[in-house]
């Protein structure tokens, strides 16, 4: 059975292929096995920041730019302060919810007859406040 010829490889290939091993051969050896585990064995700081990625118009962007400029501010930092913000607001809206009149009366029931305290609670309101020690 006969197979058919090979195409010849692309240009782009052959320079690819020749430019790795061209980098692989002028990379500098490893570092040595003592140098790795000293580096392995310092303790890694925690990473204080992390990155948000978005896709927004530049008619947006414009925006914010604007806005952020105005109050002397990065964008970063507008955008930053205006999403806490918000969180904010979203987060202290949930205090106030609705209950129909046989909820209501079962949360006033419950309110108006707590549970008697437990010895664990007794124990932890017997013992001095951590601002009074």
């Amino acid at each position: 059975m006969a197979t058919a010829p090979k195409e010849p490889a692309s240009k782009a290939a052959i320079r690819s292929r020749t430019i790795g091993r061209a980098s692989a051969a002028k990379r500098k050896p490893a570092a040595s096995a003592a140098r790795k585990e000293a580096r392995d064995a310092r303790p890694r700081k925690a990473a204080s920041e992390t990155n948000v990625s978005m896709r927004i118009s530049l008619a947006a962007l414009d925006l914010i730019s604007s806005a952020a400029a105005s109050e002397g501010k990065t964008r970063t930092e507008f955008m930053l302060e205006s999403a806490r913000r918000r969180a904010t607001e979203v987060l202290l809206e949930r205090r106030l919810f609705v209950l129909d009149d046989e909820q209501h009366a079962a949360f006033i029931h419950v309110l108006d007859n707590p549970p008697a305290p437990s010895a664990r609670l007794r124990r932890l309101m017997s013992a001095p406040s951590p601002w009074e020690e």
